[in-house]
């Protein structure tokens, strides 16, 4: 006799068996439903995931577009003997720190710069961004929590390299390396896949 049984059903037996109660379920059967947040290790657990849907978000496009425009007011204010107008949104990595050693969206800061200077930004709308938005939607919740305007980049750097748009180091040199957890990423040919 052959039997079929789906891994699922038979983890989900298995676990029902031993007692779990059925809530503790939901958070693996949400992040299956929903690829990103499953494929970046620091999401795969979280039940805190569920809670970030009431965060405004932001795309590639407004992203790419809000920081052309603020590079092209600096260049027009130092052009004109100015200081440079203040710029309405402050871009926020809040990946680890190998992450973020190995490329930034040009014109981020990391969240411990953030932190450590978050009166220095006051007046500007918050984006986080991290590899594919779990974590950065959690750290806006935080943020939106101490009353701060934020908006979280949805599908973050993973999108960002996605629209091959240009990534640079910390210190704001151009590079073509992107941090990504596991090879499921489509990473475009233009770029090099870095996961230590």
């Amino acid at each position: 006799m052959n039997i079929n049984i789906d891994s699922r059903f038979c983890a989900t037996l298995i676990l029902l068996s031993l007692a779990v109660p059925a809530t503790s379920l939901v958070p693996s059967a949400a992040l299956a439903a929903d690829p990103q947040k499953a494929s970046d290790p620091q999401n795969a657990s979280d039940p805190r995931n569920a809670s970030d849907s009431h965060i405004a978000e932001i795309s590639t496009d407004e992203v790419r577009s809000l920081l052309e425009q603020q590079r092209a007011a600096a260049a027009e204010a130092e052009r004109a003997g100015r200081p440079a107008p203040q710029a309405e949104i402050v871009l926020v990595d809040v990946r680890s720190e190998a992450e973020v050693n190995v490329s930034v969206i040009p014109g981020a800061i990391t969240k411990e710069e953030f932190e450590k200077h978050r009166d220095k930004y006051a007046g500007r709308t918050v984006v986080p961004y991290c590899a594919v938005g779990g974590r950065s939607a959690r750290y806006a919740s935080k943020l939106a929590e101490d009353g701060l305007p934020v908006k979280n980049y949805k599908g973050s750097i993973l999108a960002w390299v996605s629209a091959e748009l240009p990534l640079v180091t910390l210190q704001g040199k151009p590079t073509d390396r992107v941090f990504a957890f596991s090879e499921s990423h489509h990473i475009p040919a233009k770029y090099k896949q870095v996961r230590k």
